[in-house]
């Protein structure tokens, strides 16, 4: 009695939370159909149940998650809905938003979640049971609230939130997101789009039909949208991953106009629909992500014929709009060049080109240059798929064939011959959708188990980003850290994929980047790492201890390992940071370590020899966020946030080499966070330092892979004490042509030494035995900006047109600053 009792009063409790319309009268707008399908396809169709127009601005729809009594989430409506006539509320991210009223990330509901529709605060129509968790849905069998498109029966008895519910009692169910019926309610109702006075009429050969072309129109998006038309066309291509399949006309004549149209059937079965198949289509024009399709569609099959001629395409195009005017048609592309493969295992696509795409700002200085090869690398870009919307999950990715595996993958630089399929737009690229069996030829840039160097010197030295190399506690435990590998099992397949890059890499002396920053215990990540790699090669190799607990406040940090039977450091390591860099007028250092790591260097000397060699290793502020005004480079191709930061910070790398390390041979090396042509690097050029890559005439660089575009962040730069011996350079590629899908925490990750990083690392050999070069500077300008001594210790920059030493340059648009030494 006691429990029956406490029952009551929860329900009499929850119940006087709400002022509730009379059981007996339907509402005048209700809620006339619930879409709850997958991920965020949820929808509800509100309907007018009266003669005349409602102002919705006093209504709003509440969500109860998972029994609770409070809302979790309030969608508040607005505008004038016609009598009779539908609203449509939708997830923001659902496949049909572009068809509703409304749309709101706040409406995500699940099966078990309470619905309220109120005017004001009176519940006017309810689903589900509000303070009452039902599993995992009201309802059983075949109606039920999850996973179902439920539509409203004409009679409405119930709309008490409080109440008991049974779904079954006033609501038809359909299939998981069969939404063909969304916007319409009632036998003679219609779409929202057609005012409600269409018939439906049944689809005939004769019909008279409008030209594929005049859907597509000549610009980005349809000019009929939201409009009722009927096609003809040719089946080209089904997709079942896509939910639909691509139809094709004789043409209209019109060069800028598609002759293809993608059709959306969405949960209408296409078990019947052929390639080859003639088909009389009607259905509503809509953009679906920039891409004109015809959805919710029925089809008449009209015979049969021949598919139209793939149009062949070359990259890149003269202007976008040429794919424009092809989306939804065959296409056809001879060769081309892999430049991203990031969502190869993910997605089953990868990024093709006309050759390898490189950063602008790689090979041009920011400007009208770099401008000019931002707008062409835009142009030169197709992205090829394998037909399916979203994420593979549960199947083997189908590229390469037979399947993505660690052993059977492709590297940015394979190329791809022979595709063919239908052209179209999503998510800012245009992909094609292969309809045959396209050629995948890996031998052009194939995979290479140790560093290629064209000659042999007496040293050699690497730099190495070990992508967040953190061992927890030291002794198996303390994951997840705040980088790096979540699990121990993790971290043992990032070590072993790092310790054999580094065995390979043969190198007597390697600067380490993105190391965790945790000392230089018995426990800490460098010691470990050390320790491994001694192991794992029979060497005696060592780290370097610059005498500080941490270097810098970074969770990473910087790092020298050597093999101690070759090399041995001679006096202290040093460092900059803020406290002993040079300063502007204003007293700000240059080198800002509260938003870069330390530059490490240290002297070492061959055990064998008399030659001595500096390295200084340096990693730079990210690209990644923003610096402010004047900082940032935001122009087309140019060199992205905080470019000021790092060129002041190279000003001040310079200025500490010449004060430390004066007459000695001195490499920099590490990841600067910059591209070869942009000021960081032109800054240290001006400084005396050369490029090493430049030394012995390396052309097309890179290191690093973003977003498609190939370009060199990892540097070495040699002073003119050391340039001459510098004989042999190469960025070792079993990293950055990799998909990340290789990483140590992927499923699809072995313990080989590829993508063992998302940076590759730069290998030289150096003969120190060469006489030390004088004067070594081969570019006899400066670039871009004026600087100078003045009064000995001071830097002067600016900006504007200049001249210097004889030549005429544009200076980057910078605040004005001026440096002192300390």
């Amino acid at each position: 009695m006691k429990l029956n009792k406490s029952l009551s009063a929860v329900a009499w409790s929850i119940a006087s939370l709400y002022t509730v319309a009379a059981h007996a009268e339907v509402p005048t707008l209700f809620i006339s159909e619930y879409l709850e399908g997958a991920s965020n396809n949820k929808a509800l169709e509100l309907y007018n149940n009266t003669s005349s127009s409602l102002l919705l601005d006093n209504y709003r729809v509440e969500i109860y998650a998972n029994g609770k009594t409070s809302a979790s989430s309030t969608i508040k409506l607005s505008g004038t809905l016609a009598a009779g006539k539908t609203y449509v509320i939708a997830n923001s991210a659902a496949v049909f938003a572009d068809s509703a009223d409304l749309t709101s990330g706040s409406l995500n509901y699940n099966g078990n979640d309470a619905v309220l529709l109120k005017q004001g605060d009176t519940v006017i129509d309810s689903i589900g049971q509000v303070g009452n968790d039902p599993g995992k849905a009201w309802g059983s069998g075949d109606i039920t609230t999850l996973d179902h498109d439920l539509r409203r029966a004409s009679a409405i008895t119930d709309i008490d939130p409080t109440d008991e519910y049974d779904p079954a009692a006033q609501w038809f169910s359909f299939a998981k997101d069969d939404f063909s019926d969304l916007g319409i309610y009632g036998s003679d109702n219609g779409s929202g789009n057609d005012n409600g006075d269409t018939p439906v009429v049944e689809l005939s050969c004769d019909d008279d039909t409008v030209a594929i072309g005049s859907v597509q129109g000549n610009g980005l998006t349809t000019p009929l949208a939201d409009q009722q038309v009927e096609i003809a066309g040719v089946v080209t291509s089904v997709f079942p991953g896509l939910s639909g399949f691509y139809v094709q006309d004789a043409g209209d004549a019109d060069a800028t106009t598609s002759d293809g149209i993608f059709i959306y059937a969405g949960a209408k079965a296409m078990d019947n629909v052929t390639v080859g198949d003639v088909y009389v289509v009607r259905g509503i024009a809509a953009e679906y992500y920039d891409n004109t399709q015809l959805k919710n569609p029925d089809w008449k099959q009209c015979g049969t014929a021949n598919l139209p001629a793939a149009v062949n395409v070359t990259l890149p195009v003269s202007d976008l709009s040429t794919l424009e005017a092809l989306e939804g048609m065959l296409v056809h592309f001879d060769s081309l060049t892999i430049n991203d493969v990031n969502d190869l295992a993910n997605y089953g696509e990868m990024t093709l080109s006309n050759g390898r795409r490189m950063t602008p700002t790689q090979v041009a200085e920011s400007g009208e240059a770099a401008a000019a090869i931002y707008d062409e690398n835009r142009r030169n870009a197709i992205v090829l798929d394998e037909g399916v919307s979203g994420k593979i999950n549960g199947t083997t990715p189908p590229y390469p064939y037979p399947g993505f595996s660690a052993d059977n993958s492709l590297r940015v630089g394979d190329t791809v011959s022979n595709i063919t399929g239908p052209l179209y737009y999503s998510f800012n690229q245009y992909h094609v959708s292969p309809i045959n069996t396209v050629t995948f030829d890996s031998s052009v840039n194939p995979r290479s188990d140790y560093p290629e160097l064209s000659s042999e010197g007496n040293l050699r030295v690497a730099s190495f980003n070990v992508l967040n190399f953190f061992n927890g506690d030291g002794a198996g435990t303390g994951f997840p850290t705040s980088r790096g590998a979540s699990t121990y099992e993790d971290f043992l397949k990032q070590k072993a994929k790092i310790v054999a890059a580094l065995s390979n890499m043969q190198a007597d002396v390697i600067g380490l980047l993105e190391i965790e920053n945790d000392g230089y215990g018995e426990q800490s990540a460098i010691a470990e790492l050390t320790a491994a790699l001694s192991e794992a090669t029979g060497q005696h190799w060592a780290y370097v201890n610059p005498g500080v607990e941490q270097l810098g406040t970074d969770v990473i940090t910087s790092a020298f390992i050597y093999r101690a039977d070759v090399v041995t450091p001679v006096g202290a390591a040093k460092y900059l940071d803020k406290t002993n860099s040079i300063v502007d007028e204003n007293g700000v250092p240059l080198f800002n370590s509260d938003k870069m790591r330390p530059s490490l260097g240290q002297t070492f000397k061959l055990n064998h020899e008399k030659a001595i060699l500096t390295t200084v290793i340096n990693h730079l502020r990210s690209k990644g966020g923003s610096c402010g005004a004047g900082d940032d480079d935001n122009s087309p191709g140019g060199s992205g946030a905080c470019n000021g930061t790092r060129t002041r910070a190279t000003t001040a790398i310079a200025q500490w080499v010449a004060d430390n390390y004066a007459d000695q041979p001195v490499l920099l090396m590490g990841d600067f966070n910059a591209y070869a042509k942009e000021y960081p690097i032109l800054t240290l050029e001006d400084s005396g330092f050369e490029r090493v890559d430049d030394i012995v005439g390396n052309s097309d660089s890179y290191s690093y892979v973003f977003d498609g575009l190939s370009g060199q962040l990892d540097h070495a730069l040699a002073n003119d004490q050391l340039a001459n011996a510098v004989v042999a350079v190469t960025e070792w590629h079993i990293n950055a042509d990799e998909t990340s899908s290789l990483e140590y925490d992927n499923s699809y990750a072995d313990d080989s030494l590829f993508r063992s990083s998302d940076h590759d690392p730069v290998v030289m050999e150096l003969d120190l035995r060469k006489p030390h070069g004088v004067g070594h500077h081969p570019h006899g300008h400066h670039h871009g900006w004026g600087w100078g001594w003045s009064h000995g210790y001071s830097w002067g920059w600016g900006w504007g047109w200049g001249h210097v030493k004889g030549n005429s340059h544009h200076y980057q648009h910078y605040p004005d600053f001026y440096v002192y030494r300390r």
